[in-house]
């Protein structure tokens, strides 16, 4: 009897379960209740932009993305397959606007079928704020920030166009100032030519401005920078004749040894020195001065501060004459076959130098040497005068010419 209850009472649960559910659908078929739902974030169409702008050459800078929420209402089968993309919120512009500002626009909820009602949205209206369409040219500038390396130095950018032309609302282009290229000084190892570069437009302050509302005619400008080596060189003064014994015992004080030049590091690294001038030691005498003017080679120049022009003042040290006996003599035999002998007969030749008192008395006869170069292949047997070369310090010169004897045999 228990195992007959506990099988009819489980039926009875099913049977009762089964006619609630055909209950619950008849009256919901049957008797369709009416319902509210409520859809969230429907997008706002704002009609009549393009005739806004035709017309008055407005256009919506805040507001284009507003949503708002709706609550319909409808019988149970018509909410059962309305979606938020089938209700349309529509707001007109042209009709409400004709001047820059910023509007509460009253809306349109639209709903895609008869018998549904919108009972609720919110907010009750949106708002759009408009302004005037206009375009602008603004100047470009470039600040390079940041430390260059040591010795060179940054010359003047140079723009391929100095203005950039940008368009937006006029409330928003009126507090842009100008478009500013920045560049790192620590990145510039050498010059750049018409790189391709982005520009901030930024207000009076130096501040970003939004960009948001605002289209470029162009987003980069191509920009040029010299990047210059800075270096100091040596200034010289060249004495002519430079094998006069003058110009050896000659020297020439400048106003300023150095200079500093800038230009292409390359260039600049190949400089050692520069020659501002010559002084022709013949035509000059002790003290005399002489001003050159400071002339770089070509594509260099000086560097800022620099003078362009040198001061020079010459120093002639006085020179006499002196005889040594030198006894240091070579004959050399410059003949391709040994056919002749040649024997040196001089043993001593007495040679005069000249140069300052100082040099001379540094100077002894071992310091002298005399060389004598024959060709006994084009000299007869016997004795004979040859030329000799007379090798001595640099600081002094020999006056005269001289020969010593040889003796030429088979």
């Amino acid at each position: 009897m228990k195992q007959w209850l506990k099988k009819y009472d489980l039926l009875t649960l099913i049977i009762s379960f089964v006619l609630a559910v055909g209950l619950w659908c008849y009256v919901m078929n049957q008797e369709n209740p009416t319902r509210t739902l409520e859809y969230r974030n429907i997008n706002v169409q704002l009609q009549g932009a393009d005739d806004l702008y035709n017309t008055y050459n407005l256009s919506v800078i805040e507001g284009a993305e507003s949503t708002v929420d709706v609550r319909v209402s409808a019988q149970n089968s018509r909410l059962a397959n309305l979606t938020a993309s089938q209700i349309k919120v529509v707001a007109n512009l042209k009709d409400s606007i004709s001047t820059p500002g910023t509007y509460d626009l009253a809306y349109e909820v639209i709903l895609p079928e008869s018998g549904m009602t919108c009972v609720e949205s919110n907010p009750s209206t949106v708002s759009v704020t408009v302004d005037r369409i206009e375009t602008k040219s603004v100047p470009v500038e470039v600040e390079i920030s940041g430390k260059t390396p040591e010795g060179y130095k940054i010359g003047e950018p140079e723009l391929q166009s100095d203005t950039v032309n940008i368009t937006g609302p006029e409330n928003e282009l009126d507090r842009v100032a100008k478009a500013v290229v920045e560049l790192d000084a620590k990145k510039l190892k050498q010059s750049i030519s018409d790189v391709s570069s982005e520009y901030t437009l930024v207000d009076s302050s130096g501040r970003a401005v939004d960009m948001t509302n605002i289209s470029r005619e162009a987003t980069r400008v191509k920009v040029s920078v010299p990047v210059l080596r800075v270096r100091e060189v040596p200034l010289t003064v060249s004495l002519t004749p430079e094998d006069a014994i003058e110009s050896k015992n000659a020297s020439v004080k400048l106003s300023s040894d150095t200079v500093k030049i800038q230009g292409d590091p390359e260039a600049v690294g190949a400089i050692s020195s520069i020659e501002v001038g010559s002084i022709n030691i013949n035509n000059a005498e002790n003290g005399d001065s002489f001003t050159f003017a400071i002339t770089p080679p070509t594509g260099i120049t000086l560097a800022d501060g620099q003078e362009s022009s040198v001061r020079a003042v010459l120093s002639m040290d006085s020179t006499e004459q002196r005889k040594f006996h030198v006894t240091n003599i070579t004959v050399t035999d410059t003949a391709q076959s040994d056919a002749k002998a040649v024997e040196l007969m001089t043993q001593e030749l007495t040679v005069t130098l000249v140069g300052t008192k100082k040099t001379l008395d540094q100077l002894n006869a071992d310091d002298i040497h005399v060389v004598a170069q024959v060709n006994t292949a084009e000299l007869t047997a016997g004795s004979h005068k040859v030329g000799v070369t007379i090798e001595t310090p640099n600081a002094v010169s020999v006056s005269g010419s001289y020969s010593v004897e040889v003796s030429v045999w088979e």
